[in-house]
């Protein structure tokens, strides 16, 4: 019986595993037409199609054991939930403690953000960093047992040095905000303020940090949202899409409110329609008569219904086409061409060092 039950199990696990890949293979082809390793693979990557039919096959296979089929671009945790792995950013490392900048890159770090602050209140406008917190640290109960947390991460480090420089009040760290908000809003919607499939957190999440920031500015007339929905929807979001896992079950969750509010017009002012485009969105119905400067990364495209309802003028730019040494002439265009009130600087958690690193030397500016 036991043996019975040994073909039983071979023959299904050959089944599942082993038969797609026959689809790789035209009907006239065999595999006693490769002669050499390089040759499959040269065939293998020539029929892309396939290839990728055949991934997204194994994918969807692995996650539903409960495995990511490639642990350094994604790892799969508690309830689907994606996590950045070590590929790129190496977030998993910052998470466990275990990414370590030298003592001079901290410095330095600290060193931009103090030239920003002087640039901008020097020419009286109001400035702050606020800085998202990554997946990782808001479900870190999700982050599987295995993945150990060793040390501090280096935005706690960031912040410490922060405080030590005076510059505190110019930074909006929103890692207690959103830890915060999963806690009060309950087990109905805590699941809900980043995607599963993807590194970004969604509009419920955005909110959440928007809301942080206008206890920041002590902003207390803005009217909380009228309803929350969520819809089941199926996309290649940016972890999902990187491990193939074409159609990933998520939730879409919208934030309504005010409609005469979220009101507004989006007015494009560059040619550019990639990362480095400049746009306006303009609402004559914000409850502030004031121009903001977001200089922005992707986790503000989740709030940006918010800020066009708060403040009647808000340009949108990514940080890097005004900040860096090539670009920096641009930012003072904008400043001279729009007279900003507030500039508004987001950068996400795991990139806040390296990014402050490589901006220019504003202080040099006049």
């Amino acid at each position: 019986m036991k043996k019975y039950f040994s073909v039983i199990v071979m023959v299904f696990f050959f089944l599942i595993f082993w038969v797609p890949m026959l689809g790789l293979f035209d009907d006239e082809i065999s595999l006693k037409n490769f002669d050499s390793t390089d040759s499959f693979k040269q065939y293998f990557d020539a029929h892309l199609f396939k290839k990728q039919g055949a991934e997204t096959y194994y994918t969807k296979l692995f996650l539903g054991l409960g495995i990511s089929p490639d642990e350094e671009i994604a790892i799969l945790g508690k309830e689907g939930f994606l996590f950045i792995a070590n590929s790129n950013d190496r977030e998993l490392d910052a998470f466990r403690g275990l990414r370590e900048f030298d003592d001079s890159h901290y410095s330095l770090a600290v060193e931009r953000l103090n030239g920003l602050v002087n640039y901008f209140e020097g020419n009286g406008i109001d400035f702050l960093l606020m800085i998202p917190p990554d997946k990782t640290t808001v479900y870190h109960d999700y982050v599987p047992k295995r993945i150990t947390r060793t040390g501090i991460t280096p935005r706690e480090v960031f912040m410490e040095r922060v405080r030590e420089a005076g510059l505190d009040e110019y930074v909006l760290d929103m890692t207690p905000i959103l830890l915060e908000a999963r806690e009060s809003v309950g087990p109905t919607l805590e699941d809900y303020l980043y995607y599963k499939g993807d590194s970004h957190w969604n509009d419920f999440g955005g909110y959440a940090g928007f809301k942080g920031y206008l206890a920041h500015e002590n902003i207390k007339n803005f009217p909380d949202y009228e309803e929350i929905s969520i819809e089941p929807f199926y996309s290649t979001p940016d972890l999902a899409g990187l491990i193939r896992a074409v159609d990933f079950e998520d939730s879409e969750v919208s934030v309504i409110f005010d409609p005469v509010l979220s009101s507004y017009e989006e007015i494009k002012l560059t040619q550019n329609s990639d990362w480095r485009a400049l746009f306006l969105m303009k609402n004559e119905n914000a409850l502030y008569d004031k121009t903001v400067f977001l200089l922005r990364d992707s986790f503000a495209f989740a709030q940006l219904d918010y800020f066009s309802a708060l403040y009647s003028e808000v340009y949108v730019v990514h940080y890097y086409h005004v900040l860096l040494d090539e670009n920096v002439g641009e930012l003072e265009k904008m400043i001279e061409d729009y007279d900003p009130d507030e500039v508004i600087l987001e950068i996400v958690e795991r990139r806040i060092v390296d990014t402050l690193m490589q901006f220019t030397d504003v202080s040099v500016l006049e």
